[in-house]
């Protein structure tokens, strides 16, 4: 049975008067429905959007902390290189 609690069968063979109620009530089944995730989604909106500012924050801090951690190996692989060539 849909959660809506109209069966198929109920829908097709009912007249036409019948049909449009069943519709009405469909539609205001959905929004309701609509109107409730919007809510939870309005409420979880806040809690998420700390935890947004963070990942992103911590994305620039990633970047710039990989961009020298490759500088200073590139900068060391040079050096050992440099000193290998000069106590060769």
């Amino acid at each position: 049975m849909p959660t809506h609690g109209i069966e198929k069968e109920t829908y097709v063979n009912a007249d036409a008067h019948t049909t449009k109620a069943l519709t009405f009530d469909l539609i205001s089944y959905q929004t309701e429905l609509l109107e409730h995730l919007k809510k939870c989604h309005d409420d979880h909106l806040s809690i998420c959007d700390k935890r947004f500012k963070g990942i992103e924050g911590r994305q620039k801090r990633d970047t710039v902390a990989s961009a020298g951690s490759g500088f200073l190996g590139g900068f060391a692989a040079m050096a050992a290189y440099w000193l290998k060539e000069i106590f060769k």
